[in-house]
C-alpha cells in the first residue's frame, strides 16, 4: 500500500473471482476492499486500472521478464505461469477508516490504536438445520471457533452493492441462524441498509485465521419480523440500545454532538426501557451458495462448494 494506490492481484480468466473481476471491471472499473485489525478496520473505495507485467515480476522476482525468474536467486519461472495473471491498482476516490469508536472514523491507519473494546457475549438463536444441509456444517464450525476461544468468531465481512453495481463492504456481527439463513442487525437508514433495500442480495465471509478456516455465503436478503427485531433489541446492553437511538448511522455528525445526544437520551430514559427505533432491525441472508475453505500446506487449500438448485444442495470440490 502506497499513498496513491493499493496493489491487488488476481488470476484473471482462471478462477471464479478472476472471471468476475475481468467482467465487472471491464464494465465498471470500481471496487472496494477492507482490512480488519481488531478492533480497527480500514476500507478503500476507488477506481481500478490494469497492469500486466508487474504482477509476474513481483510474484516471481525482478529481472528479465522474457525469461522469468530472478537472476540473483537463479530462479527461473516460465512466463506461462504468469499467463492470465494481472496486477490491479485500486486508486482511492476516498478512504473510509473505522475504528473502535465514532471518533476514530476520520483517523488514518497509522494513528495510535484505541483501547481494546469490551466484547459482549450473547446467546445466539440457532434453528437446527437439516443434517444434509451445509448450514449444519457451518453451525459445527462456528461452535468450534467459539470453543477455541477466538476473540470474536461472530465477526463477518458483509458486502453489498447499489443497483448500478458499486460495491461496499464492512464488518458486522452474525446474530444467529433462523429460517435457513444467517441473521444480522443494523440501522436500516445506513448505507448498507439502503443498498440492501434497493438491491436485496449480499455476500459475507467468516475468517477464523487461527483455525485455518473460512466460510463464504452468497444469497438473497429479506427483512426479519418486528417480533424478531424487538426480541433482539431488548436483549442488547442498555448502552448499545441508547447508541442505536442516538446515532444517525452513515450520516455526518460531530463527535461532541453525538456524545451529547447519547447523554440526553440517558437522562430521558432514566429508569425506563429504551424503545427500538423503527428504522433499526435485522436481515436474513438466505444463501444459495456456501463455500467452506480449509487451509492446507503449500497452498493446496481445500474448498468445498455447495450450490442450491431447485431446493436441493449440490456439493463439489473446487481447486484452490
Amino acid at each position: 500500500l502506497d499513498r496513491k494506490a493499493c496493489k491487488l492481484r488476481s488470476q484473471v480468466g482462471i478462477t471464479r473471482s478472476g472471471r468476475q473481476l475481468a467482467g465487472k471491471f471491464a464494465e465498471r472499473p470500481r471496487a472496494t476492499t477492507l482490512a480488519r485489525w481488531d478492533p480497527r478496520h480500514f476500507g478503500v473505495v476507488g477506481k481500478i486500472s490494469w497492469r500486466r507485467a508487474p504482477a509476474c515480476l513481483h510474484r516471481h522476482g525482478r529481472g528479465d521478464h522474457r525469461q522469468g525468474g530472478h537472476r540473483d536467486r537463479k530462479r527461473h519461472t516460465p512466463l506461462g505461469l504468469c499467463r492470465g495473471t494481472f496486477g490491479l491498482s485500486l486508486r482511492p476516490h476516498g478512504r473510509q477508516y473505522d475504528g473502535g469508536s465514532k471518533s476514530d472514523r476520520v483517523r488514518m491507519p497509522w494513528s495510535p490504536a484505541p483501547a481494546p473494546r469490551m466484547l459482549v457475549r450473547m446467546s445466539l438463536p440457532v434453528d437446527n438445520p437439516p443434517s444434509d444441509s451445509p448450514l449444519a456444517l457451518f453451525v459445527r464450525w462456528f461452535d468450534e471457533a467459539t470453543a477455541a476461544g477466538l476473540a470474536q468468531p461472530e465477526a463477518m465481512a458483509l458486502a453489498t452493492a447499489t443497483p448500478q453495481g458499486r460495491p461496499s463492504v464492512r464488518m458486522v456481527l452474525y446474530r444467529g441462524l433462523s429460517g435457513e439463513g444467517i441473521r444480522f442487525f443494523t440501522n436500516k437508514q445506513s448505507r448498507k441498509g439502503e443498498e440492501l433495500a434497493a438491491n436485496p442480495f449480499a455476500a459475507t465471509v467468516f475468517h477464523w485465521e487461527p483455525l485455518g478456516r473460512q466460510v463464504r455465503f452468497e444469497g438473497r436478503i429479506t427483512a426479519l419480523t418486528q417480533q424478531e427485531d424487538d426480541a433482539y433489541f431488548g436483549a442488547r446492553p442498555r448502552g448499545h440500545q441508547l447508541a442505536a437511538v442516538a446515532s444517525p448511522q452513515s450520516r455526518p455528525i460531530a463527535t461532541d454532538a453525538l456524545v451529547a445526544r447519547y447523554h440526553d437520551l440517558e437522562r430521558q430514559y432514566l429508569g425506563a426501557p429504551v424503545p427500538r427505533p423503527a428504522h433499526w432491525g435485522g436481515f436474513r441472508l438466505s444463501p444459495d451458495r456456501i463455500e467452506f475453505w480449509t487451509q492446507k500446506d503449500n497452498r493446496l487449500h481445500e474448498r468445498q462448494i455447495f450450490v442450491l438448485e431447485a431446493g436441493v444442495w449440490r456439493g463439489d470440490t473446487l481447486a484452490p
